[in-house]
C-alpha cells in the first residue's frame, strides 16, 4: 500500500562550504547557482513538486541573510530557520528533526542536486516503505569524492553502509519516520554517515530508494556536471509527449467505462509529472501517421494496430505495455508459452471449432482461441458433452476457426493486479468463497513469472487455489481496468511508466 503524503520536509544548509570557497567562490553555498537557480531554491522547488510545503532550513551564522531571501523567494511556504554554526552533519541533522517534532518529514542536504523528476521520483518510492523506517536515497551515479557506500537487499533494506566499493552511494536525502527525534544515539558519533551506520549495525529498519541521479555540489567540477546534467534534463523534459490508447470497446464488453477510467486517470498522473498526454482511439491511431510520439501506454488488442504499433517499437517508440506482449495473451501463443515455461496452468489443448474437438472428457472451458473476451459465447464453461458441442458450434458460425479447451480446476477463484513490484489479489465476488489456504507471496511470485513469460509489464489475471496442491493460473491479460484499485493502480502505473519512458529501471 502507498503511504501517505509527505508534507513535512527540512534543508540541512549548514555546511561551511570551505572547498567551494578555497577556490575562489565569494557567494554563500546555498546561493551557489546552477543553471541559474541558487542550490537551495533548486531544493525547495524540488519539495514543492513533491508536495511537501513547510520547511525547516538550518543556515550557519555567516549566512543569515539567505534566510530573508528564501522567504522573499517563496512567501507561500511555511518557513522556519535555525541560525547556527554547527559542529557536525548529525549536529544539524538533529536540530532539524528536534524542531520538526514527531512527524514523518524528507530531509535533504542543500548540495544534493538532482533533477526534479528524479527527486519526486524518490519521494514517491520511499513513503511506500514501512512508516517507521528510516529511507535513504541511493544512486548509481557517483559524483561525490567522499561516497558511502549502500548494499541493499532484494526488498531494500540496507545490510550494510561503508566499505571502498559497491554499486549504490547514499545521496543526502533521508525520509525520516516520526521516532527519529528521540532516538539517542551513542556519545562519540562525530557525523551523520556514523549515526546512519549505528542505526544499520543496531538492525533499525533502514531501506534504501533509488535515485537516477544526484550530484554532491562540493567543488567546482561538480558545479559543471550539476550545469551539463541540467542542461540534459531540461531537453529530455521537451521530449515528454506520449500517446494513451483505449481498448476498442468490443473488447470492453461490460468494462467500457472502467477501461476508459483507469486509463484517462494514469493520463493524469503522468500530466502532473511532466508529460504531455494526449488519449486516442484506435482507430485515430491506425493507418498513416506523420510521425509517432516517443512515448505510448496501450490498452488495445486488435491485430491490425497491434502490427501497426510494432512497426513503431522496431523503430525506437518506447511502449507500455509492448505490443508483441500484447499479441502473446492471445490464447494460443500464451498456452504455447506457458507449456515452454512450465507456468502452473490448466492441461489445454487447440481444436478446430468445426467438428467435435476431439470429445468431451469432462467439465472443461471453451474458449477462442485468440482475444480474451468480446461477446456471450467467447467463454463457456462446458458441463456436459452437449454444452461441449453447442460452444464449439456457436465459435464456428462465428468465423472462428479454433478454440482452446482448458481444463476445469476446482478451488477459489482469486483475480489479481499487477504492475512493476506492486500487487494486488482479492477474491471474485460471485461465489462462495471456501477459504482454501495458499501462499499469497507464492501468488506473487507465479504471476509475476507468467506475466515475464509474456512479456507485460501492466498486467491481471486469474487463479484457482484448489483444496490441495499449489496455485494454478487460468488466465492472464494485459492491462485490465483495475477497477477495485483503479485510484492506487493509476498512480502506481504512472510512476512505472515515468521510470520506463526516461529510460531508468522501472
Amino acid at each position: 500500500m502507498s503511504g501517505a503524503p509527505i508534507g513535512y520536509g527540512g534543508i540541512l544548509a549548514a555546511g561551511a562550504g570551505s572547498r567551494l570557497r578555497d577556490t575562489g567562490w565569494t557567494v554563500p553555498k546555498p546561493m551557489v547557482p546552477v543553471a541559474g537557480a541558487p542550490l537551495i531554491e533548486g531544493v525547495i522547488r524540488n519539495f514543492t513538486a513533491a508536495g511537501i510545503r513547510s520547511l525547516v532550513i538550518i543556515l550557519n551564522e555567516q549566512e543569515r541573510d539567505c534566510a530573508d531571501w528564501v522567504r522573499a523567494r517563496f512567501p507561500d511556504l511555511s518557513l522556519r530557520f535555525i541560525v547556527k554554526t554547527t559542529r557536525s552533519s548529525l549536529e544539524s541533522f538533529r536540530e532539524i528533526t528536534r524542531l520538526l517534532g514527531p512527524v514523518r518529514a524528507l530531509i535533504s542536504t542543500v548540495d544534493a542536486w538532482c533533477p526534479e523528476r528524479d527527486f519526486v521520483g524518490f519521494v514517491e518510492a520511499a513513503r511506500r516503505f514501512p512508516p517507521d523506517a528510516l529511507v535513504l536515497g541511493v544512486t548509481p551515479f557517483v559524483a561525490d569524492e567522499r561516497p558511502l557506500w549502500a548494499d541493499l537487499d532484494g526488498a531494500g533494506r540496507v545490510t550494510r553502509l561503508g566499505g571502498s566499493a559497491g554499486e549504490l552511494v547514499t545521496a543526502g536525502m533521508y525520509l525520516v519516520p516520526e521516532r527519529i527525534a528521540t532516538l539517542s544515539p551513542p556519545p562519540g558519533l562525530g557525523s551523520l554517515r556514523d549515526f546512519l551506520a549505528w542505526l544499520v549495525n543496531r538492525g533499525d529498519p533502514v531501506y534504501g530508494a533509488v535515485i537516477p541521479t544526484v550530484i554532491d555540489v562540493d567543488r567546482p567540477e561538480d558545479v559543471a556536471l550539476a550545469e551539463a546534467t541540467a542542461c540534459q534534463a531540461a531537453r529530455d523534459a521537451s521530449n515528454k509527449i506520449c500517446w494513451g490508447i483505449f481498448r476498442e470497446p468490443a473488447h470492453s464488453p461490460g468494462r467500457e467505462v472502467d477501461d476508459t477510467e483507469i486509463l484517462g486517470l494514469t493520463a493524469k498522473h503522468l500530466e502532473r509529472k511532466g508529460f504531455e498526454v494526449v488519449l486516442k482511439s484506435p482507430d485515430e491511431v491506425s493507418g498513416a501517421i506523420a510521425e509517432p510520439p516517443p512515448f505510448i501506454f496501450l490498452m488495445c488488442e486488435r491485430l491490425k494496430i497491434l502490427h501497426q504499433l510494432r512497426g513503431w517499437e522496431a523503430a525506437g517508440v518506447r511502449q507500455v505495455n509492448s505490443p508483441v506482449a500484447v499479441l502473446n495473451t492471445y490464447r494460443e501463443r500464451m498456452v504455447a508459452l506457458f507449456e515452454a515455461a512450465a507456468i502452473p496452468f490448466p492441461a489445454s489443448r487447440i481444436v478446430p471449432t468445426a467438428g467435435t474437438g476431439g470429445g468431451w472428457s469432462g467439465p472443461a472451458w471453451v474458449k477462442r482461441s485468440d482475444v480474451h473476451n468480446t461477446q456471450d459465447g467467447d467463454v463457456v464453461f462446458a458441463n456436459t458433452e452437449r454444452s461441449f458441442r453447442e460452444a464449439l458450434g456457436g465459435l464456428a458460425r462465428r468465423g472462428i476457426p479454433r478454440a482452446i479447451v482448458q481444463e476445469h480446476v476446482e478451488g477459489d477463484l482469486i483475480k489479481f493486479y499487477g504492475v512493476g513490484a506492486w500487487f494486488r489479489w482479492f477474491y471474485h465476488k460471485d461465489q462462495r468463497v471456501a477459504g482454501h489456504p495458499f501462499d499469497s507471496e507464492r501468488l506473487r511470485a507465479v504471476a509475476g513469472k507468467a506475466a515475464a513469460v509474456l512479456g507485460l509489464e501492466v498486467f491481471g489475471g486469474d487463479a484457482i487455489a484448489p483444496p490441495e496442491g499449489p496455485l494454478v493460473v487460468i488466465d492472464l491479460n494485459a492491462w485490465p481496468s483495475f477497477a477495485l484499485y483503479r485510484d492506487e493502480a493509476a498512480a502506481e502505473i504512472a510512476a512505472y511508466l515515468e521510470a520506463r519512458f526516461r529510460g531508468g529501471p522501472a
